[in-house]
């Protein structure tokens, strides 16, 4: 089994790719800007994806996640909903 990581020039890890008999088993990436996962994908022998999971967000105005969607396979799953209190 090998695995793979992709970093940015910033050196923040963007993408990691398994592999079993040089066959990609799993992949998962994130945006390196706000570090959060944007995909999560199985493959099963033969090279065909089982499953992959994507997720989408939606910010507040200091740039943090407040809701994330979840999709197995383009359908959603999940929804995920966080409040955030600020203090000054």
């Amino acid at each position: 089994m090998r695995t793979d990581f992709s970093y940015s020039t910033q050196g923040i890890l963007y993408k990691k790719e398994s592999y079993s008999n040089n066959e990609i088993i799993e992949r998962q990436t994130w945006d390196p800007k706000k570090a959060v996962q944007m995909e999560h994908s199985f493959w099963g022998h033969g090279g065909l994806l089982n499953t992959a999971w994507t997720f989408k967000y939606e910010y507040d105005a200091f740039d943090n996640w407040t809701r994330q969607i979840m999709y197995k396979n383009d359908i959603p799953e999940r929804i995920l909903e966080r409040e955030i209190e600020y203090y000054q």
